[in-house]
């Protein structure tokens, strides 16, 4: 209660009678800003190379269940180098267009064509590498065996591209907030793609 028997505590022009709940939420909101002004204090990554790293470690990711799934961890660097060449040189460019191009369309529309275009990327590129290995290389026994594996192999990498697609379009600016995680995943494919070098043209693969 705002007054008492010694007389009104009350400012002129408030009511003496008014009760002071306390809020409870003022901590809160304290916390809240003290988060936001945190967030704005740090300076966030350049949001291209956010949405690079972010795609390509979803695509790498997808390589590295492959790998450990056979038992053949040499392979991951060894797919790793040229589907990160093909990503920094292809589909990324085709990424940031996709991403301009869409800007104005009507929601959902570009959900759609982030993941047909990028489907359609992975399956494509992975059908003419196999296929020009294919054909330089003694890999398979028979054209039978060649076109059954372009097809998984195609469909594979088509839905991790498109996944990838998908991972940069709705958590790039959310990512970049994190630099260093962002810089840390960058580090991170640039080891992959040395130990791919090295795998390429140093090391042999096991068994082979």
């Amino acid at each position: 209660m705002a007054g008492s028997d010694d007389g009104p505590l009350a400012k002129p022009g408030e009511d003496p009678y008014r009760i002071e709940w306390p809020d409870d939420a003022k901590e809160l909101r304290a916390a809240e800003r003290a988060k936001q002004a945190k967030r704005a204090a740090v300076r966030p990554a350049p949001r291209y190379l956010a949405a690079l790293v972010l795609g390509l470690g979803v695509v790498l990711t997808f390589l590295l269940i492959i790998a450990v799934a056979l038992g053949q961890i040499g392979l991951f660097p060894f797919l790793s180098l040229p589907v990160i060449v093909l990503a920094v040189t292809l589909a990324f460019p085709i990424w940031v267009l996709l991403e301009r191009v869409t800007s104005r369309w009507r929601t959902g529309l570009p959900e759609i064509a982030f993941l047909v275009v990028g489907f359609m990327i992975g399956l494509s590129w992975t059908y003419a590498v196999v296929t020009i290995i294919g054909n330089t290389l003694p890999v398979f026994d028979s054209e039978t065996d060649a076109a059954f594996f372009r097809t998984v192999a195609g469909l594979f990498m088509g839905t991790a591209t498109a996944s990838a697609f998908m991972a940069a379009k709705f958590w790039t600016d959310g990512l970049r907030l994190q630099p260093r995680i962002v810089y840390g995943l960058a580090a991170g494919i640039a080891v992959v793609s040395v130990l791919g070098v090295l795998t390429w043209t140093v090391v042999p693969l096991p068994g082979a």
